[in-house]
Order: structure tokens, then C-alpha cells, then sequence
């Protein structure tokens, strides 16, 4: 084993011990805000019910009315991801300080896997849903009935388009109320214009009228309203690759913790190797594999914003 190899393998747990450290201080913004678990085997599967009433009864002693129970199947596949660096010059002095927790390429490698976990939730929160016990049909989101508009101002029928305000999270919370989706565990997931678009009409405008307005002290960050807990992310996707449209549009989600299952079959994994075709450069490579779908279509409101000048 060359000298080059048997220092780079001392540093391996050192590396792995010190990303763990850094992903975990890096953490996924959206990960607990989604009913998040380990994945195994080519996909994951769940069952998808209908709510159910009970049947009353009045005869004793009569037969019990057994009904089939209609289900479908939410999937989730796996989708692998990697960072790869390639270090011009091996240097041990060099290699100690980038395997530092702090050091702004271990920061980098770990911020990239938690990015990924985002990004997996806000896209299967309205990209289409594969179903069945195969996962092989396909079911797209309801732009019709789960959609809060562009140029939503109010009930009162005024319509031109707008960023987020107080109206458009009362016309989602209300979607959500009609289909009788769960209260506790709902997110809204935004961007910074929409956050700041937000406390200009609801501090400036409307904060006697809601009782569970949550604002960090000093700041014009809302934390919660109306029932939400809100998550600002630059992840959410922006524009004609959501609308068509071709203005600034960006696709906000409003969500219940069950409505998105995400898997993570490989949740880091950090790998230090010598490339000799590389006049021996060190490469360093980490690897995520995950994946996430939209479970219940009816706990998921796409809230459309525009954030132009």
C-alpha cells in the first residue's frame, strides 16, 4: 500500500465521523415536516384509505355488515444522487482541515445532501403520483380543485395577479377544511419573496383579525398563521416549468404531514479514494439515495405566487 493510500485511509472515519456531524447541524428543512422513513428493495408501498362511516344498528343479535375495504397504494422509488470533488493536490496537512466539521467543503457536501431531500419533497408534491400494488398507474395532481390562483385577491372576485397574502392561506386552508383533512401537522412551504410579500399584507393589514399569528421577535418572519407552520425554502419551484405562464410564478405548497412520503434508502454515505489516472488526486465522492410521492391528493394545495418586481 503506498504511503498516499495508508494516509488517506486513516482519514476516512475521521471524515465520516466529522460529516455526520456537519449533516446533522445541515439538517433538511422540509424532512420533519413530511411523514419521512427508511426505504428498502426496488420501492416502498403503502395503503391509501378512504375515510369511512360507521353503520348504525338497532338488532341485536343480527349480522354484522362486513364491507370490503377500498384501497389503493402509494409508491416511492428510489432515486440516487452523488457529489463528487476531485483535490488537485494531496496534502495531509490540507486533507485535516477540509475533514473538519466546519470546513466549507465538508459544509458543502452536507448542505448538497439535505438540498436533495428538499428537492425530492417539493417536486413530488405535485409532480405525478405513481399508484397500485405495481406502482404503475399514474395519477396527476388536480390543478383544478387543489390550486389557489395566480390572480386569487379575495372572495370578492377581484382578480389581477399578486404574490401571497392573507386570502390566498384562507382559500387553502379552506380546500384543505372541505376535504376534511387533519388540522395538527399542516406546512406551508414558501420562498423569501413570499414570506416578505406576506408580512407586508397580514402584519400591516390583518394581524387583529388572526388569532394564532406566530412572528419571531425583532423580525417580520411569520412562523405561523391560520393553522400553518410556515417553512421558508428556495427550493419551490418557480415559473413556466410549474404555470406555463411567463411571469415570475412560484408554486407554493400548502400540505399535511401524511399527504408526502419520503424514503431514504442510502441517507449519506461519504467515500475517499486515490485516482491514480488522476496523477493521484484525492477524490471525494458522498452519496444519497431517496425518494418521495404525493400520497393523498386531497391534502395538498398548490399555491401560486407571483414574485415579480
Amino acid at each position: 500500500m503506498s504511503a498516499i493510500q495508508a494516509t488517506l485511509n486513516a482519514f476516512i472515519p475521521v471524515f465520516e465521523t466529522n460529516f455526520e456531524i456537519a449533516y446533522q447541524q445541515i439538517q433538511s428543512m422540509l424532512r420533519n415536516a413530511v411523514d419521512t422513513g427508511p426505504g428498502e428493495g426496488d420501492r416502498m408501498r403503502g395503503q391509501i384509505l378512504d375515510s369511512q362511516e360507521v353503520t348504525e344498528y338497532t338488532e341485536r343479535g343480527g349480522d354484522t355488515n362486513y364491507t370490503d375495504v377500498d384501497a389503493d397504494f402509494w409508491n416511492v422509488f428510489p432515486q440516487p444522487a452523488d457529489l463528487a470533488n476531485k483535490l488537485d493536490e494531496f496534502d495531509e496537512k490540507y486533507l485535516a482541515t477540509i475533514s473538519l466539521p466546519t470546513s466549507e467543503l465538508m459544509q458543502s457536501h452536507a448542505a448538497a445532501c439535505s438540498r436533495q431531500v428538499d428537492n425530492k419533497i417539493v417536486r413530488a408534491a405535485t409532480a405525478a403520483a405513481y399508484r397500485g400494488k405495481n406502482g404503475t398507474t399514474s395519477s396527476n395532481f388536480d390543478t383544478t380543485n387543489q390550486r389557489v390562483a395566480v390572480d386569487y385577491q379575495g372572495p370578492n372576485g377581484t382578480t389581477a395577479n399578486c404574490g401571497l397574502n392573507y386570502h390566498k392561506i384562507a382559500r387553502a386552508r379552506r380546500i384543505l377544511d372541505d376535504r376534511e383533512v387533519p388540522e395538527q401537522d399542516r406546512y406551508l412551504v414558501i420562498r423569501a419573496a413570499q414570506m416578505e410579500d406576506l408580512a407586508s399584507d397580514v402584519i400591516d393589514n390583518h394581524s387583529a383579525n388572526v388569532q394564532d399569528l406566530e412572528i419571531i421577535p425583532g423580525t417580520r418572519t411569520i412562523r405561523r398563521l391560520m393553522g400553518f407552520d410556515l417553512i421558508q425554502v428556495q427550493r419551490i419551484l418557480v415559473a413556466d416549468t410549474v404555470t406555463g405562464a411567463t411571469t415570475d410564478v412560484a408554486s407554493c405548497l400548502a400540505f399535511q404531514k401524511q399527504a408526502i412520503k419520503c424514503r431514504v434508502w442510502k441517507d449519506k454515505e461519504v467515500h475517499l479514494d486515490v485516482l491514480p489516472m488522476k496523477r493521484h488526486a484525492v477524490g471525494l465522492r458522498t452519496v444519497i439515495n431517496a425518494g418521495a410521492t404525493r400520497a393523498r391528493d386531497e391534502a395538498v394545495v398548490e399555491v401560486l405566487c407571483d414574485q415579480s418586481p
